[in-house]
C-alpha cells in the first residue's frame, strides 16, 4: 500500500507548493518505493510478506501515536523501557 504523496512530476504539475509544504522527508520518494518494490519480488521464501505499507517518514498515523502514548505512559509509570521493567 502507498499511503501518501509521491515526489515526481504528476505532484509537482498539479500542487507545486505542497512539496515545499511538506518539507523534508515528507512526500515518498519514486526511487524508494522502486526499491521496496523490488526487494518484495527478491523476498527469500524463507520469511515472506505479501504486504507492506508505505509512508512518508514525517507522516504521523495512528500506530505512531498509539506507540508514543504508550512510551509516556511507561515512562509516567516509572518503567525505563515498555518490558514493564521498573526503575531502580
Amino acid at each position: 500500500m502507498v499511503d501518501g504523496g509521491i515526489d515526481g512530476d504528476r505532484l509537482c504539475n498539479r500542487a507545486p507548493t505542497l512539496i515545499k509544504e511538506r518539507g523534508e522527508d515528507g512526500l515518498l520518494g519514486i526511487d524508494a518505493i522502486a526499491e521496496t518494490f523490488w526487494q518484495i519480488h527478491r523476498q527469500p521464501r524463507s520469511a515472506w510478506t505479501q504486504e507492506v505499507d508505505l509512508r512518508p517518514f514525517k507522516e504521523t498515523f495512528w500506530g505512531a501515536k498509539r506507540f508514543s502514548m504508550h512510551i509516556r505512559t511507561a515512562r509516567k509509570r516509572g518503567c525505563q523501557q515498555t518490558t514493564g521493567q521498573k526503575d531502580s
